[in-house]
């Protein structure tokens, strides 16, 4: 019992390495592909909820080549400023008449014509006072 568990103990922290390894890679990748993986992960924070309804997200995703990046980490932006916006909207229920409101996120991508990229995340809900 005793080694059984030691190993799935070492197996767990091995690949919570490799994680942080992959994390902490510097390469091309999809920012698509990862605002979309943050959504998956963050799915049921967006479902309706019996104080209010769904929060709908908007994609407008433009035509992006890959980008060379952390994609680790860059993922985790896409995180912490989703789950804000999240966080505003449900504010924003708390504050006003659910009849009238539809809460929403609308996340944008697109190429500018100076060859930058330019991502947009923005909510419907309260903004900063």
């Amino acid at each position: 019992m005793g080694i059984i568990k030691k190993k799935l103990i070492f197996i767990l922290l091995q690949n919570i390495c490799q994680l942080f390894f992959l994390i902490s890679m510097y390469f091309y990748t999809n920012l698509h592909e990862g605002i979309d993986s943050t959504l998956m992960i963050l799915k049921h924070w967006l479902r309706a909820k019996q104080n209010r309804p769904k929060i709908t997200v908007i994609k407008e995703y433009g035509n992006l080549p890959l980008v060379e990046c952390y994609a680790g980490q860059l993922n985790q932006v896409f995180m912490n400023l989703i789950a804000n916006a999240i966080d505003a909207v449900e504010e924003e229920i708390k504050n006003i008449n659910l009849q009238s409101f539809t809460p929403c996120i609308r996340i944008r991508t697109e190429l500018s014509t100076s060859n930058q990229l330019i991502i947009t995340i923005a909510d419907n809900g309260t903004g900063i006072p």
